[in-house]
């Protein structure tokens, strides 16, 4: 696909820019694969440690919040709105309880 793709962008003149794109996508994708994560206490979402050239401190929200305690206290707010909207669409299946935010 990729070689097809890169013979028709050529026959463009912009074709070289959407390659250049496709490839750095495409380190960065591979580049991902190869981080090690955190997990979200309350929601369970995988959070990089260190991600290219960003600030780490922004990657994990709970590190943005100048109050700790208030970001969780608010985390245990929104997983508690989770959990009440979930009883109005409960089909009976508690493996997609389990799998929603939890308060440890």
């Amino acid at each position: 696909f990729i070689k097809d793709l890169q013979r028709q962008m050529t026959l463009h003149s912009k074709g070289k820019v959407i390659i250049f794109l496709l490839t750095k996508t495409n380190l960065i994708a591979e580049s991902v694969i190869l981080l090690k994560f955190d997990s979200d206490s309350y929601f369970g979402f995988k959070i990089p440690k260190t991600l290219s050239d960003i600030d780490s401190k922004i990657l994990n929200p709970r590190n943005v919040w100048s109050d700790r305690n208030e970001y969780h206290v608010s985390a245990k707010n929104l997983v508690k709105k989770f959990r009440e909207n979930y009883k109005k669409y409960d089909l009976g299946d508690k493996s997609i309880l389990k799998a929603g935010p939890r308060i440890e």
